[in-house]
């Protein structure tokens, strides 16, 4: 009963929120797999579906007796799968949060999770956003033991999938009407051949050694699709963040024999695309 109750949430849920669903929501069952972000929650349709294992653990603190803490490992390895933004088991979904993961419930049209509770060293830093944006708050490790000896209801925000100490603090908040995409190619080790790519089938470019190109693109929290290639065959999803620049390092190399993206962090295309700017700058003299 409460399968079909969570799968009829998630079809008004995307509906609510003006999302576009997919084959997988139809209403017959939750699949099992590792959402990457909210928008595979949200469709039904995880990104990772091969067999994973989920290890349980009782939780020690007094107020999380007979709840349980998860982690999840591919077969055969021992690293933890963690940049991920929740699970589900077949059965129910699960939300990832302060390292660890809690059932999500359905309630008066909201999506919401009992979680860590929160510290007062976050409240100040953080104001009413908590945990869904990377680079928040750093809490001190007495903040964040205490924390865990908590509980606190968070509601998950219905077009960003953050979480938000409160339905009002979640009602109150606009997110950014633009999401910012920076690709560029290097020109060290690149092939003389151009790099040829599309952005969601309206955006051609071709890019030489030595290219830059900035995009704002409509926030509408689904994926950017890219297509690389003379012939654009090869295809691939990414997921920009509504806030700052998403920075997207392109090559062609002889090592490499085919087109690759790589995303990277913040100032390493800063100061790559940088000078990816400047050689084409020269070369448009």
């Amino acid at each position: 009963m409460k399968n079909k109750q969570l799968i009829l949430c998630l079809l008004i849920f995307t509906q609510f929120s003006m999302q576009s669903q997919t084959d997988n929501d139809s209403g017959k069952s939750l699949i099992r797999g590792i959402y990457k972000n909210f928008y595979e929650f949200k469709t039904n349709s995880p990104q990772i579906t091969d067999p994973f294992i989920i290890d349980s653990v009782p939780r020690d603190a007094y107020r999380w007796t007979g709840t349980y803490s998860r982690s999840l490992f591919l077969p055969g390895e021992k690293d933890e799968i963690e940049d991920v933004w929740g699970f589900c088991d077949g059965r129910n979904c699960y939300i990832r949060f302060r390292g660890d993961y809690f059932p999500i419930f359905y309630d008066d049209g909201d999506f919401g999770f009992v979680g860590f509770g929160v510290a007062e060293e976050e409240i100040a830093i953080n104001g009413f956003i908590l945990g869904g944006l990377t680079g928040y708050a750093i809490m001190k490790n007495s903040a964040r033991i205490s924390a865990k000896n908590k509980k606190h209801t968070y509601y998950i925000h219905p077009v960003n999938g953050n979480p938000f100490e409160s339905r009002f603090s979640m009602k109150q908040y606009e997110d950014p009407e633009f999401v910012t995409l920076v690709l560029y190619r290097g020109h060290k080790h690149e092939i003389e051949q151009h790099l040829n790519f599309v952005i969601n089938d309206t955006l051609f470019y071709s890019f030489p050694p030595g290219s830059f190109a900035e995009f704002d693109l409509d926030n509408d929290y689904k994926p950017v699709e890219l297509k690389i290639g003379d012939n654009h065959d090869q295809k691939l999803r990414v997921y920009p963040a509504p806030f700052g620049k998403n920075y997207y390092r392109l090559s062609f190399s002889e090592e490499d024999s085919i087109p690759v993206v790589e995303q990277v962090d913040k100032a390493t295309g800063e100061f790559e695309g940088t000078k990816a700017l400047n050689k084409q700058k020269k070369r448009n003299k």
